[in-house]
């Protein structure tokens, strides 16, 4: 896995951002996931990606935003909004649309318990082309060896 080095102590704030990714090649097939936290003026505070092993493109998108929680409880215990690109997982994660293949709901319900690390958990999605998701894709790509 990599991560970006961090020499601070993570310090717990009110708010983060977390925007995550995740993909595999072909799909199914090998993948990889991304994260990237902000916080509350949008300065980069943590990063990290690593492969997953084979995967479908939906379930990597779950892993990613599950690991982006898990790293996003370092730094805040109150309030974070999760942007990914991905319509169906956001839809799923608000609870918009019904998860409907037993291995998605595994990812689901375990996205569910991160929830509990926070107050409050938003989901938005962001387009491909936005800059913060290129970036998140780039780690994905580079975890991927592309």
């Amino acid at each position: 896995m990599k991560m970006q080095i961090n020499t601070l102590e993570p310090k717990l704030l009110e708010e983060v951002v977390l925007v995550t990714d995740g993909g595999c090649r072909p799909n199914p097939g090998i993948g990889a996931i991304g994260f990237i936290i902000y916080d509350r003026g949008g300065h980069e505070i943590w990063r990290g990606s690593k492969r997953i092993g084979e995967t479908t493109n939906n379930q990597a998108e779950y892993r990613a935003l599950i690991y982006g929680l898990e790293n996003a409880a370092k730094y805040t215990r109150q309030r974070v909004f999760c942007f990914l690109d991905s319509q169906l997982v956001v839809k799923q994660a608000k609870r918009e649309i019904e998860v409907n293949k037993f291995q998605i709901l595994i990812l689901y319900e375990e996205l569910k318990e991160k929830e509990r690390f926070f107050k409050e958990v938003n989901y938005g999605r962001l387009s491909k082309g936005h800059p913060q998701i290129i970036k998140v894709d780039a780690l994905v790509k580079e975890a991927l060896g592309i």
